[in-house]
């Protein structure tokens, strides 16, 4: 299922309704029509038994063979034939039916058995009318056809469950996990804000007081160059008046 996850990106283009010569479904498993078909009226071709049968109205042969380039539907149909959504993807479309189909059921075979008469019966309505009545004689009903259906069904939406496991475990891995990641990351980046705010706002409050400081200093510088100003020309005024007076001493005093 992990595989079928990533079949857009890792799987190749695959068909597991291919037709060979030999009828193959898939690797391994042979496309068998209802048993005994092929043993009633053996020697006479399928499409001469279904007109003895009533089920093929034989035409002209021209238009036959023009009506045998269509494809066949039923388990070999394409994807188109089951959904009209144009971007299906139908290499998964393949691998689906691949896996509901895989066990064979009377829904399986009797696809098979019809897909068988494409060649000679290429209208899908009349070839699944033609498959149903050669079946007949050996026990198939339709209420055994649809129950086999009903099983490939019942795969498939295993296969749905099986992927919506793995869809999980992606969402997980690649969501879930990583909002996670990334509400942690936001709590971390506004926890770092709010720290931020917080010292900028301590840094603001500094610059303040830096500001503030210098203005202090800038007035004490202030009021000391003043103080020494008037102090020194107080000290020289001083200085010249002993000065003077001490030259007056020393002429007057002097011989007396």
């Amino acid at each position: 299922m992990q595989q079928l996850f990533n079949l857009c990106s890792t799987a190749p283009p695959i068909d597991p309704y291919e037709q060979t010569d030999n009828f193959k479904v898939s690797e391994g498993r042979e496309r068998k029509g209802v048993p005994g078909m092929a043993e009633k009226g053996k020697g006479r071709s399928l499409k001469d038994r279904l007109v003895d049968l009533g089920v093929l109205v034989e035409k002209d042969e021209a238009h036959g063979s023009a009506q045998g380039s269509a494809s066949a539907p039923g388990l070999g149909a394409s994807p188109s034939t089951a959904s009209s959504t144009s971007s299906v993807d139908r290499d998964l479309v393949n691998q689906l039916l691949a896996a509901a189909t895989k066990e064979t059921n009377d829904y399986t075979e009797f696809m098979l058995s019809a897909d068988a008469m494409s060649g000679v019966i290429p209208d899908e309505a009349t070839r699944l009318r033609a498959a149903f009545v050669a079946s007949k004689p050996h026990g198939l009903t339709l209420d055994r056809i649809l129950a086999g259906l009903a099983g490939s069904k019942r795969v498939l939406d295993g296969k749905r469950s099986e992927f919506e496991g793995v869809l999980s475990q992606k969402v997980d891995a690649l969501v879930t996990s990583k909002q996670k990641q990334a509400a942690e990351t936001r709590k971390t980046i506004d926890s770092k804000r709010q720290q931020l705010s917080q010292l900028q706002a301590e840094i603001t409050a500094l610059e303040q007081a830096e500001a503030k400081l210098g203005a202090e200093i800038n007035s004490g510088q202030s009021q000391i160059e003043a103080a020494k100003t008037n102090f020194f020309a107080a000290y020289n005024a001083a200085i010249t008046v002993l000065s003077s007076n001490e030259d007056k001493l020393r002429a007057q005093l002097k011989g007396a």
